[in-house]
Order: C-alpha cells, then sequence, then structure tokens
C-alpha cells in the first residue's frame, strides 16, 4: 500500500535564499524543455506536411522511409491519419 502523501510546508525565505541558485537552475532547465517540446511539435508538423506532399507526388512509402532513416511503418503512420480524412 502506498504512503498518503504529505504536503512540506513552504520554504522559508532563507531557505529559498540558501537554494537559489539550485531553484534558478530547475526554472531553466524547465524553460529550455518547453522551448524544446514547442520545437519538436513544430517540426513534427513540417514533417507531417512534407511527408504528404511527398505521397501526393507518388513518391513511395520506401524513398520516404529511406529519406526518413525509418521504417515504411512509421512512414504509413503519419500518413494515416490523412488518409482517414479523404
Amino acid at each position: 500500500m502506498a504512503r498518503a502523501h504529505r504536503k512540506k510546508p513552504p520554504l522559508t525565505p532563507e531557505q529559498i535564499e540558501e537554494n537559489s541558485l539550485l531553484l534558478e537552475s530547475i526554472k531553466e532547465a524547465t524553460g529550455f524543455i518547453r522551448f524544446h517540446q514547442e520545437s519538436i511539435l513544430t517540426t513534427s508538423k513540417l514533417r507531417t506536411e512534407q511527408v504528404l506532399e511527398a505521397r501526393s507526388k507518388g513518391i513511395s512509402y520506401r524513398a520516404i522511409a529511406e529519406a526518413m532513416g525509418t521504417s515504411e511503418q512509421t512512414v504509413y503512420k503519419i500518413v494515416k491519419p490523412w488518409l482517414d480524412k479523404i
């Protein structure tokens, strides 16, 4: 059985000051993660558009997969939601 979660009391001003570098580092790392998550989402959308364009031009799943360094199944998984809409 899991232990009940106990909320810790807030940090005192002294504890905040004492750990300010660590807390600032955590804040910075979180900012980097958010930035990169947004970049990944944007890049993923761009890649999907490019894969769909390649398919519309008759480029095979195999050729696209080789360009991506992945399997044809992965390419199909990118294309399939769009095929379902057509």
